[in-house]
C-alpha cells in the first residue's frame, strides 16, 4: 500500500473502533512538515467526527463535553484550509457539534452561517446540536430561535429535538410555551416512540391540573374511562379524531386529482369535480364502494358484493341525525355496468 492508502485505512479503522488516539496518530503522520501525504476530504471528515464525540456519543443529541476535542478539530480544519481540501456539510456539522458540546452556541450558529455562505444545503443535523445546547442550558429564547431557523430552511425537528425542548420547557415551568410546541409536534410526530411517550408522561405529570391515568379502557365507540388510583378519581370522555392540517389536506387532494387524471380521461374527472361543486347539502359520510364491496371476497366464486355495500350504507343511514346529508358511496363506472352489477338483485340495489 502507498503511504496515503495506509494512513487512510488507519483513520477509517480507528473511527470504526472509536479510537481517537490512533486516528490522531495517523493524522499527525499526514500533517508532519515533510509528509507527502495529503488526506482526502473523507478522511478529514472522519477525524472531525471523532473530535465531535464519535459514534457512541449521539444517543441524546449532544455529546458529553469530555468526549469532544475542540483543539484537535481546529487543527484539522486548518489543515483542510491549508491544503485546499473541500469542506462539505459534514465538515461544518462536525464543527457545530464541537461548539455546541462546549456550550458555545454563538460559535455553533456562526458555523451554521458558514454553511449557508458556502452555498451548501443545511440538514436537521446541522441545527440539532445548537437546539440541544440551548435546551440543556435553559436558553428557551435561543432554542426557539434556532428551531425557527431550522424550519425556515424547510426542515422539521426530529423526536430527539422535541424531547430536548420539552425537557427544557418542563425544567423552566414554561408550560404555555411547551403546549405551543406540542401542538406543532402533534401534526409532525404521529406515532411517538417509547422514549417520546415517557417524556410526554413526565411533562403532563408536572403540569398543574394535569395527571397521568393508571388505568385506561377504550370502548368500541371511542368512549374512554380513565382511573387515577392515587387521587381516587375516575373520568370518562369521548375520543376525537385528529384531523389532517390544512396543508396536508391540500396536498392529499392534489395527489388524488393527479392520480385520477393519470388513470382516467381528464374530461371525466373534470365532470366529476363539477358535479361535486354543484352538489348541495354536503356529504356527511363517504364510502369507498369497491373497498367495502370487495372486502373478504377472496373465494373462487367471489366478486363485488353489492349487498355487503348496502349493509354498510344502511348502518350509516340508521346512525344519521336528522338534517344531516345521507351517506354516499363512490363506485367506478365499470363496477356498476359489468360483472355482478348485471345480476337483477344488484340492479335493484343500484
Amino acid at each position: 500500500f502507498s503511504a496515503a492508502s495506509r494512513v487512510r485505512r488507519a483513520i477509517d479503522n480507528a473511527c470504526q473502533r472509536d479510537e481517537f488516539d490512533a486516528a490522531m496518530e495517523a493524522f499527525g503522520e499526514a500533517a508532519a512538515p515533510r509528509s507527502t501525504v495529503v488526506l482526502s476530504a473523507h478522511s478529514c471528515n472522519v477525524l472531525l467526527h471523532l473530535c465531535a464525540g464519535g459514534t457512541g456519543a449521539w444517543t441524546t443529541g449532544l455529546a458529553p463535553v469530555e468526549c469532544v476535542r475542540g483543539d484537535r478539530a481546529d487543527e484539522i480544519v486548518e489543515y483542510m484550509t491549508k491544503h485546499d481540501i473541500e469542506k462539505s456539510e459534514m465538515t461544518y456539522t462536525a464543527m457545530v457539534r464541537v461548539k455546541a458540546a462546549n456550550g458555545d452556541v454563538k460559535g455553533a450558529l456562526d458555523v451554521i452561517a458558514s454553511v449557508k455562505a458556502a452555498r451548501l444545503v443545511t440538514k436537521v443535523r446541522t441545527y440539532a446540536p445548537a437546539i440541544h445546547a440551548c435546551a440543556a442550558s435553559g436558553d428557551l429564547d435561543g432554542m426557539e430561535a434556532v428551531e425557527g431557523d431550522l424550519r425556515a430552511d424547510g426542515l422539521l425537528p426530529t423526536e430527539l429535538e422535541f424531547m430536548a425542548m420539552l425537557r427544557a420547557y418542563r425544567a423552566a415551568e414554561a408550560y404555555d410555551r411547551g403546549f405551543s410546541m406540542l401542538r406543532k409536534m402533534r401534526t409532525e410526530i404521529r406515532a411517538p416512540s417509547d422514549e417520546m411517550s415517557e417524556e410526554l408522561r413526565a411533562w403532563f405529570s408536572s403540569v398543574p391540573g394535569w395527571g397521568i391515568a393508571d388505568e385506561v379502557s377504550v370502548g368500541e365507540s371511542g368512549e374512554v374511562e380513565a382511573v387515577l388510583v392515587m387521587d381516587e378519581k375516575r373520568a370518562t370522555f369521548q375520543l376525537k379524531a385528529i384531523s389532517v392540517t390544512e396543508d396536508e389536506r391540500k396536498g392529499l387532494l392534489e395527489a388524488i386529482a393527479k392520480l385520477a387524471c393519470e388513470r382516467e380521461a381528464v374530461e371525466e374527472f373534470d365532470n366529476f369535480m363539477k358535479w361535486l361543486d354543484r352538489k348541495e347539502g354536503g356529504m356527511n359520510a363517504i364510502v369507498d364502494g369497491a373497498n367495502v364491496g370487495m372486502y373478504n371476497q377472496n373465494f373462487s366464486t367471489s366478486g363485488m358484493s353489492f349487498m355487503q355495500l348496502e349493509k354498510v350504507l344502511q348502518a350509516l343511514r340508521d346512525k344519521r341525525v336528522e338534517g344531516e346529508a345521507p351517506p354516499i358511496a363512490f363506485l367506478h363506472q365499470r363496477r356498476v355496468e359489468n360483472g355482478p352489477a348485471r345480476k337483477p338483485q344488484n340492479q335493484k340495489l343500484l
